[in-house]
């Protein structure tokens, strides 16, 4: 599932930009640290609203969701547009507010194919994921969703299962509805958990699963 979390990144920005501004103007003046500790409160509130309405979205939508165990410290490089961008996500605070979370394990499902398992350790940045072995083509996010949701499962990659349940819901980008079992091997929820509708299609001149523009 993506969910839109520029509100929240635009309040974290224009506080930094504001706190920024009086460290220059003011200093250490008594006035100075004021302001700042307003601008911190101004922000932890305004954050905190957009937090919970993630947050309650996210959990309508059903009764378990799957976190990737993520530790944003451990993400953080050289280049600080890209720590910025991580620390201002603030994805830890939504998940701890979603009820029922589940913190799922991240190794490897980016890079491993959900139909059969296959790793591919040297993507280099690319976005498409192609496994070597059973020949699937997709989107690495979307690839990784569909890993989350059989890991969150206890699901183990099996051709046969991938496409009896989870390519049906790929086909032209609508995921199923429906969440009942229809046998002792069938995923328990639909893939709909995992991935937000008409984000994803199926490109048959590229032959792979793709984001759709939106």
């Amino acid at each position: 599932m993506r969910m839109d979390t520029r509100a929240l990144t635009t309040v974290r920005i224009s506080s930094f930009e504001k706190r920024r501004s009086v460290q220059r103007k003011l200093g250490g003046l008594k006035r100075g640290r004021r302001l700042l500790a307003k601008c911190s409160r101004r922000e932890r509130n305004r954050a905190r609203k957009h937090v919970i309405e993630i947050a309650r979205v996210i959990g309508s939508l059903a009764e378990v969701n799957g976190f990737e165990g993520l530790r944003p410290r451990r993400m953080l490089r050289r280049s600080r547009a890209r720590n910025r961008g991580i620390t201002r996500a603030d994805w830890r605070s939504i998940a701890g507010r979603v009820e029922g979370a589940v913190e799922v394990p991240p190794r490897h499902t980016s890079d491993a194919c959900s139909r059969c398992g296959w790793e591919n350790r040297d993507l280099r940045g690319s976005a498409v994921l192609r496994c070597e072995r059973c020949g699937l083509t997709m989107d690495r996010q979307l690839n990784a969703a569909i890993n989350l949701h059989l890991r969150m499962e206890g699901v183990p990659h099996r051709r046969e299962r991938w496409d009896e349940n989870v390519l049906p819901s790929l086909v032209g980008g609508h995921p199923l509805t429906g969440a009942e079992r229809r046998g002792p091997d069938e995923l328990a929820r639909g893939l709909y958990d995992a991935v937000k509708p008409k984000l994803y299609a199926y490109d048959r001149h590229a032959d792979a699963y793709l984001r759709a523009p939106t």
